[in-house]
């Protein structure tokens, strides 16, 4: 619901990014039913059965072949990782290893299993992964590497995604602060929803102005980009769970 929420703001205020909200009918207090995304595999998936693979960038010249269809890919895949960016630092969703993240048909992105946000984070709540969100080397590659046209583009949207979200942050916030009452035991407020909320508050960075808002942004870029923290986590995932 709250990433339906923030791609309907962003829709609303012409962001060119890119979301993919699936829906979850919950069936009862541990069971639902989760749509499927169609036309997409799991970044691991691609790795693991793909005997040609050799990095994304690889994957994606050999996929979209083209010339113009590239173009599109690469242009979808920044669209896309631009919003997710945003949106993985606001909830602060964590786990995200490559078992949870799509790429489709068309080059998006697509972020899947919202298992931990807000307070909550893989091994007991460790807060392991500490960047802002995952931005790895195999990313920015797709992007043309961190000093590309494309790469400023996806710092642009970023931006734009960031400034759009903050300034309908009321709606976001009044979605969480709904969900506390009588919720206050669900893993992802740790039994302290107010601190949730909170800390929620703070990311929008209410204090800043615009052009302040830009270097806090490009900050949290520059910080998440070929994060040690990011690349351990998914050194972990490889050798102990067998995600790729």
């Amino acid at each position: 619901q709250l990433i339906q929420r923030m791609a309907l703001i962003l829709a609303r205020d012409q962001v060119p990014v890119w979301l993919c909200p699936y829906e979850i009918v919950a069936l009862d207090a541990s069971g639902g039913i989760i749509e499927a995304i169609p036309d997409t595999i799991s970044l691991t998936s691609l790795k693991k059965n793909d005997p040609d693979y050799t990095d994304l960038n690889g994957f994606f010249e050999q996929y979209f072949y083209d010339a113009e269809m590239m173009a599109d890919a690469k242009a979808n895949f920044c669209e896309s990782l631009a919003a997710y960016s945003m949106v993985c630092f606001l909830l602060q969703i964590k786990d995200r290893h490559n078992g949870n993240i799509l790429l489709d048909n068309r080059g998006h992105l697509i972020h899947i299993d919202f298992g931990f946000f807000f307070l909550s984070s893989p091994g007991k709540n460790t807060g392991f992964e500490s960047a802002p969100f995952k931005l790895t080397r195999e990313f920015v590659t797709i992007l043309g590497g961190p000093d590309s046209h494309l790469f400023g583009v996806f710092r642009t949207l970023c931006y734009r995604t960031f400034l759009s979200l903050r300034k309908h942050c009321l709606e976001i916030i009044m979605l969480v602060e709904m969900l506390q009452l009588g919720n206050e035991d669900l893993n992802c407020f740790r039994g302290r929803p107010e601190d949730a909320i909170r800390e929620l508050r703070q990311r929008f960075r209410l204090d800043l102005n615009d052009r302040a808002c830009l270097e806090y942004v490009n900050a949290l870029i520059d910080e998440s980009l070929e994060n040690w923290r990011t690349n351990w986590y998914d050194r972990y995932q490889r050798y102990c769970v067998g995600v790729l």
